[in-house]
This record gives structure tokens, C-alpha cells and sequence, in this order.
């Protein structure tokens, strides 16, 4: 209804630094503000004053111009501003469809069944930032979280959060402790995430039993706005969640919005977003928050019954991180019905279970950890090659089973570099030019050298025996030939170049070894340590 590219009318959030001046706090009343923290540092302000019950017109087109002179004009009123944006709008990615298939299809296709012979249940919190779930429902009620500080309907705000009987979640949409759904997309993710099992009705969820935080920030519609989500993964830190559902997005790269993603990244929060149903490439229009860079997010794309990738799915190298079943999804809707929805909103909760699942059997696993347990697994497809990162769809018997391995595949360029492991170099003998490289995982890959032309002289295949990731040491011996030749040369890992000068043979002894008493950093220091951070290809 409200669309992409669209904002709050007269809503803007702003940051504070942590030296903003007190001045700046007395002039807030003027601007109708209202905190999103308890910190107060992070407020939505509404300079202007305007009044209507016309939910179309509570909405307005994105307008860059607009924004940058109404941000000009608040950062004169208040000093100490560490960001100003418009409060954006955020969109449900699903596409419902009444074409029938056999029930579940999905389940099958990330083998869920020989993944409940192993493990069917999670004490993981796993918090659906959405339209909200039907708590009711018979197959959600007995798997929905309870605040375990509030009392049922008493009316009174027992934790001291704010929220009045914020029993299974909270509305950021409402202002209110009741999160209950009325739209059925949030208790449609909610079913695939959780569905109660073996009670001879419904649908199951990949968590048999499991723990359902609702947390509604988005209406009847389907939109909400940056500030709602803001305060719902705020939410779900303070409360304990441990992996967040996220099958909304935006175009708008909101900082606010990234801060929040951020403090849950700190928190050793996973967030598993839809990457979105535009059919585009994220790499070149990237919806938020799933194309953020932060290390916790996992980005979904869509496939089909066949494994190809669903006609409406986003996808990209370098945005996108793995595929789940997202066509034809039979799952829990409101009211207690049932019905199929095809979207990445419907594929993001594959991926969200799977994380709650896996987590609850490794529970001393960091969020990277679990992440790269079900990235590295993925069943590896043709029909994602070149599309996603992983190339691969949802394996959530693999991601229980397997100890991943780990590809060093280094980047094409430095400028996309996302740190993963420290492969060090070693120049541990000047004359005979020996190397060691400390690695974690398994792999390939060649040691090339070049000349300052940049032309290839020779190269040396490196095999990183399966490590169990664990830290381990590997020699590289160089051929003989190359140890008689003279000048400059450039060790290439791969795509990945450092300069390293050849040593006069009479003083590469002494300078090696003041070299190795000094602190070095990525440089072209002879006989000296390197270190290379280098990209996992998952």
C-alpha cells in the first residue's frame, strides 16, 4: 500500500553525540520529540504540526532535498547532532498466491526430516519483527515466549520497561504491550519458524517447540517506519533474543536503523532479513537492512520447488547470502486458518528456525559460529551460481551434522574485503625463501609471484589441509630456480598482492631479525611477518 521509497510526513530521527551540550535537550519540546531509548540519545522529532486520520496521507514520497534542508534546520536548534534522517517507511516482502502444492514442500527440500531425528526443539528466543503473530492460534499458542517479569492483564507495567502487559512481545506500531497479528504475515513467518508439532492438526515448524517473541511494528497493511524497528530490535536485545526475524525492508540505508542492527551485532545477535521481492540485483539496488554490512546479518533470497530461484526473489554476489524455499509456502496465517504465501518473507524464517535449531545443539557457538555452520552447508546449486554468495539453498540436516569447511577463495580486490580469517606469512628463512602460512579451514590456492611489470615469474600450490578449525601451520617450498633469481618481486595470494623486496643474501640474517622484534602491519617489510585477511567463499 505504501511502497517503497516512501517516508513518515513530518518524522525524523535523530542521534545525539555523546557530548551533545544540555542546551541542545531544553530546545526538544519545540520539536514535539519522543525517545526511542531510555539513554534518550536517539528521538523522533516532528517539527512540524499537522493533524489527520487519513492513513495514505501520513506518508510522503521520499524527497533527498527536503530532507537535507529540514535535518539543516534541526542541527541549528540542535547543536550536538550526530545524525538527522526522515523516518522511513518499511515493507513486508510477501507475495501471497492461491496456487496449491503438496503441504510443506520447503521441509522437505532443506531435509527437516532427517534433521528431526537428530534435534526437534529450541530454547533459543527467536524474535518476529513484523505485523505481529496470533498468540491464539493453535498452532503458535504453546510455542510464543513469556515475558517472564510481567503479569498477565493486570495493567500494570511489572519490568519497568515502559510496556504495559508486554506479555508475548510488544506493538511499536500501537504504542502498546499487545503484539497480536492483524495482517498474517508475521504469524505466517511465526508457523515455519515454530509450529507446534504432533498435535494431530496444522502445520509444523522446523522448531517443534520453541520460544516466539512477537514484536509488531508494522499495521494492517503491512508498512511501518524505521522508528517502530528500531525500537522492536531494541526490544529483543534487552529481552534476550538471540536471533531476529526480519522479512521487511526499505531502499532507504537508514543509519538508525544500521545502529540498531548494530548494537544486536554486539550483543551476539544473529538477524536473518529477506533480501526482498523486486527481481533485482541487491548488489546494484540494495533494500535495508538485509544489504547492510554488518557481520550478523544473513540475507535470504528465494527458491522454488524445482531449486531455481523464485522469479520475484532479489538477489547478488555480494548482498546476498543464501537461498531458502520461498513459493508456495503453507504456513499459519490469523485467526487460526492456514494459507499458502510465496515471498523471501517466507523463505527468511527457513533460515531463522534453522538458526534457532542449530544454535540450541551448539549453544556455547557464537553467532558467527552458527552462521557459518549454515552458510558453509548449503547445498550448492547450479541455478544460484553467480546469483548469491553461497550459491547455495537452506541444508538444515547438514547444518546440524557438519563441522564446516572453509574455502580460501581470497577477493578480487581489496576494497571488498570482509575479515574472516588471518592467514599469516612467514619469511622464516631470507636465503632459502621458505614460508609458512597459519590457517584456519581447508582449501587451495597458489602463492604466484610477479615481477614489477606485474607479469608472473612463478607459483607455488598451497593445500590447507582440513584444520578442524582449529589454528594450524603450513610450509610453502619454493622452487629452487626461483631462490637464484635477483630483483623485486610481489607475493600474490591469489588476486591478493604484497610487495616483498629480495634481500642481499649477507645481510638478510640481521635484518630479518630486527625486522621480527618490530610491531608490522600489511606493508612490504622484508623477512618479515604478514599478515593477509582474506574473504570465505561460502
Amino acid at each position: 500500500v505504501f511502497g517503497q521509497g516512501k517516508v513518515i510526513k513530518g518524522e525524523y530521527i535523530i542521534g545525539f553525540s555523546e557530548h551533545a551540550p544540555q542546551a541542545a535537550l531544553t530546545n526538544l519540546n519545540s520539536l514535539n520529540a519522543r525517545p526511542l531509548n531510555q539513554k534518550g540519545s536517539l528521538l523522533v522529532v516532528s517539527p512540524f504540526n499537522f493533524s489527520t486520520t487519513n492513513k495514505e496521507s501520513l506518508v510522503e514520497d521520499y524527497n533527498p532535498e527536503k530532507a537535507k534542508a529540514v535535518c539543516k534546520t534541526i542541527k541549528k536548534q540542535l547543536p550536538g547532532i550526530a545524525f538527522c534522517e526522515p523516518n522511513a517507511v518499511l515493507s513486508a516482502f510477501n507475495t501471497p498466491n492461491d496456487t496449491y502444492f503438496p503441504k510443506q514442500w520447503g521441509m522437505k527440500k532443506i531435509k527437516a526430516e532427517k534433521a528431526w531425528d537428530i534435534k526437534t526443539s529450541s530454547e533459543v528466543i527467536v524474535a518476529i519483527i513484523d505485523t505481529g503473530v496470533d498468540y491464539n492460534h493453535p498452532d503458535l499458542a504453546k510455542n510464543m515466549w513469556h515475558n517472564p517479569n510481567e503479569i498477565p492483564n493486570n495493567g500494570v507495567d511489572d519490568d519497568g520497561n515502559g510496556i504495559i502487559d508486554d506479555v508475548y512481545g510488544a506493538n511499536f506500531f500501537a504504542g502498546t504491550g499487545d503484539p497480536l497479528d492483524d495482517n498474517s504475515h508475521g504469524s505466517h513467518v511465526a508457523g515455519v519458524i515454530a509450529g507446534v508439532s504432533n498435535n494431530n492438526r496444522g502445520i509444523v515448524g522446523i522448531n517443534w517447540s520453541g520460544k516466539i517473541m512477537a514484536l509488531k511494528f508494522l499495521n494492517s497493511f503491512g508498512a511501518g517506519s524505521v522508528a517502530g524497528a528500531v525500537s522492536a530490535i531494541d526490544y529483543a536485545i534487552a529481552k534476550g533474543a538471540k536471533v531476529l526475524n526480519c522479512s521487511w525492508g526499505g531502499p532507504f540505508p537508514s543509519k538508525a536503523l544500521q545502529a540498531a542492527i548494530t548494537r544486536a551485532e554486539k550483543a551476539g545477535v544473529l538477524i536473518v532479513a529477506a533480501a526482498g521481492n523486486s527481481g533485482n540485483d541487491s548488489d546494484k539496488n540494495p533494500l535495508y537492512p538485509a544489504a547492510f554490512k554488518n557481520s550478523n546479518i544473513i540475507s535470504v533470497a528465494a527458491t522454488d520447488e524445482d531449486d531455481n530461484l523464485a522469479s520475484f526473489s532479489n538477489y547478488g554476489t555480494q548482498s546476498v547470502d543464501i537461498a531458502a524455499p520461498g513459493v508456495n509456502i503453507l504456513s499459519t496465517i490469523y485467526r487460526g486458518y492456514y494459507y499458502y504465501f510465496s515471498g523471501t518473507s517466507m523463505a527468511t524464517p527457513h533460515v531463522a528456525g534453522a538458526a534457532a535449531l542449530v544454535w540450541s545443539k551448539y549453544p556455547n557457538e557464537s553467532y558467527s559460529q552458527i552462521k557459518k555452520r549454515i552458510l558453509n552447508t548449503a547445498d550448492k546449486l547450479p541455478t544460484l551460481k553467480g546469483l548469491i554468495s553461497s550459491e547455495g539453498r537452506l541444508n538444515l540436516y547438514k547444518a546440524l551434522t557438519q563441522t564446516p569447511s572453509v574455502e580460501t577463495v581470497p577477493p578480487s580486490n581489496v576494497e571488498s574485503l570482509n575479515i574472516q580469517n588471518m592467514y599469516t606469512l612467514t619469511f622464516n628463512d631470507a636465503v632459502k625463501r621458505n614460508f609458512y602460512v597459519e590457517y584456519e579451514g581447508s582449501g587451495k590456492t597458489d602463492v604466484k609471484f610477479l615481477n614489477k611489470a606485474g607479469i608472473e615469474k612463478f607459483s607455488c600450490p598451497l593445500n590447507f589441509p582440513d584444520s578442524d578449525n582449529s589454528l594450524k601451520t603450513a610450509k610453502i617450498k619454493i622452487p629452487k630456480f626461483a631462490k637464484r633469481m635477483k630483483g623485486v618481486y610481489e607475493i600474490a595470494l591469489s588476486s591478493f598482492k604484497l610487495k616483498v623486496a629480495k634481500p642481499h643474501r649477507k645481510r638478510a640474517a640481521r635484518r630479518a631479525k630486527k625486522i621480527r622484534k618490530k610491531s608490522l602491519n600489511n606493508s612490504s617489510k622484508i623477512c618479515g611477518k604478514i599478515t593477509l585477511s582474506l574473504v570465505n567463499s561460502f
